[in-house]
């Protein structure tokens, strides 16, 4: 798994959009007990993504992350988390809009927010005016409140 970090840590220093599985074993084999545990994360700060995806790989979630809303909606298309974590501010687009569109074609799919800062509210309030009610955590979050949320969403 250092090894994979390692990797991981050198192609998002060079900017490469790139995903790296955590899903509790070297093989990247995903078990179909883990398979109801999927996870995608979406940030652009590569150090919270790469660290949130150690966490959840420990707790035995299989979590990917990319950085980008393109990414984001092409992942749950082709494979169906059950949970997506977005941040609000993405540099190709804005996360509620990213929540919304998934809720329309993966209404399934359970989704939390991020923010770092208090101007999420607006987009919030927004996407509440068009009824989707999203819940919002702020960053930084201790990863025992951030997995207490992801553990009821399940």
């Amino acid at each position: 798994m250092a090894r994979e970090v390692h990797q991981l840590a050198r192609r998002l220093a060079q900017g490469v959009d790139c995903h790296l599985v955590a899903n509790g074993n070297a093989t990247n084999y995903v078990t179909p007990a883990q398979e109801g545990r999927r996870i995608l994360l979406v940030d652009d700060n590569r150090s919270v993504l790469v660290t949130l995806l150690l966490i959840l790989k420990q707790e035995g979630y299989v979590a990917e992350g990319v950085a980008s809303v393109a990414a984001a909606l092409d992942y749950v298309r082709q494979h169906r988390p059950q949970v997506v974590i977005t941040d609000i501010n993405l540099p190709d687009g804005d996360g509620v809009d990213l929540a919304i569109q998934i809720h329309g074609f993966a209404p399934d799919t359970r989704l939390l927010l991020t923010s770092g800062d208090s101007h999420g509210t607006p987009a919030l309030e927004r996407a509440r005016q068009r009824g989707f009610n999203f819940e919002l955590v702020c960053k930084p979050v201790p990863p025992p409140d951030l997995l207490a949320k992801i553990k009821a969403l399940f």
